[in-house]
């Protein structure tokens, strides 16, 4: 079972000290979890190369008590760094995604897309509509290599579509957000509020993801 963690960091004056003395307990976190398979992808959302607005990570575990295991031994969590969490359940999807970086690899630069549905009696019927353009326009940045996660987040475990995560490698900002209004569930209005983000995919012992080669 696949869920999506989304952590918004503190903004007062000490956040990002407090961070960086924390940092090493987290990434040690995160190898043991890594190492256990039920870490799949996580790294810092960074909207340059000197600012931390929070983490962004996934997960492979058996259930949602697994999740609240995590956040109960997450440094970040535990020592005052996130000030805000969501957990989502996630689907990821087969598909034919690029290796993310092992250790002692550069990390790798990304953008993260994060979209919502409409919350309209029409909108499963408007996503289920559109989602096989949305597939085939994904076709030509599968080939390339340029998309390094993507899926459905949920309504509940094994439950209903209400949004999407792609994660794509892009020049800029400008050609994240250009892909994204290029995407079928912009045209079509599945997508009614989306956030792009620069994220940071850091160096783990990752299994693969479903799909990957």
């Amino acid at each position: 079972m696949h869920f999506v963690l989304i952590g918004d960091d503190k903004t007062d004056p000490a956040a990002p000290a407090r961070r960086i003395a924390t940092r090493p307990r987290h990434i040690e976190n995160l190898i043991t979890w890594a190492k256990a398979g039920k870490l799949i992808l996580s790294g810092p959302r960074m909207p340059d190369d000197e600012t931390t607005t929070g983490s962004l990570q996934f997960f492979d575990v058996a259930d949602r008590a697994e999740m609240d295991a995590y956040m109960a031994v997450e440094p970040f969590a535990t020592e005052g760094v996130w000030q805000h969490v969501k957990i989502l359940p996630f689907r990821v999807a087969p598909l034919p995604y690029p290796a993310p970086p092992a250790p002692g690899e550069a990390p790798i630069f990304t953008w993260a897309i994060i979209a919502m549905d409409g919350t309209d009696a029409a909108a499963e019927s408007r996503r289920l509509a559109a989602r096989p353009a949305h597939l085939e326009n994904l076709k030509p940045l599968l080939a390339a290599g340029r998309i390094h996660l993507g899926g459905a987040i949920l309504d509940a475990p094994e439950g209903r579509m209400i949004g999407s995560i792609m994660v794509v490698s892009a020049p800029d900002e400008a050609a994240a957000r250009a892909l994204v209004a290029a995407d079928p569930y912009v045209q079509q209005g599945v997508w009614q509020s989306v956030r792009v983000e620069r994220w940071r995919i850091g160096p783990q012992p990752y299994k693969k993801l479903p799909g990957q080669p």
